[in-house]
């Protein structure tokens, strides 16, 4: 079904910020996806014609509960090593029951490099689809996150190794 909208029946703005270069920048909430046909106005607000688009419920079996506890584990993860995600988003995590809220909870809140594939996870309206979508694109921070942790503690032994020598070598010239 196609439909008029402003940007209030879609989404709801949750913070704006001004950025150093004079520009407005909006973090959005969305309420549900939809398909942008044409902008009709800009001014004084967003107007558009578009078709809403609905999710595809997959059945509440062992299969779709696994995916979940998948999800939740891997984003906890994620979350706990973050400097960006408040710790609180773990607890929120683990009290989310319902499937579609889960998945677009977490692909939402949770840092993933490359923002087009977590924008691509849109495409999918089969929820169990999106959500083994976006189980690779954890699986792939976790690893890029490991990978920055083994770097890091590479640099801090070397460092601890060099800043060693250079007391040693202190205390030699010394004696």
């Amino acid at each position: 079904r196609e439909d008029l909208f402003d940007y209030g029946t879609v989404a709801k703005v949750i913070k704006t910020l001004e950025m150093p270069d004079g520009s407005l920048t909006a973090i959005l909430q969305g309420f549900r996806r939809f398909e942008l046909h044409e902008v009709m106005n800009y001014e004084p607000y967003l107007l558009g014609r578009v078709t809403y688009l609905h999710d595809v419920q997959p059945e509440n079996d062992a299969k779709t509960r696994m995916i979940a506890e998948s999800l939740k584990e891997k984003a906890s993860s994620i979350i706990r090593a973050s400097n960006m995600v408040p710790r609180e988003a773990v607890s929120a995590l683990k009290s989310i029951d319902s499937f579609e809220f889960l998945v677009n909870f977490i692909a939402t809140t949770v840092e993933i490099e490359d923002f087009n594939e977590k924008a691509g996870l849109l495409q999918y309206s089969d929820l169990r689809t999106r959500a083994m979508k976006l189980l690779a694109l954890l699986d792939n921070q976790l690893e890029l996150q490991k990978i920055k942790q083994e770097i890091n503690q590479k640099v801090k032994t070397e460092m601890d190794q060099q800043q060693r020598e250079y007391f040693l070598n202190n205390q030699l010239k010394t004696i």
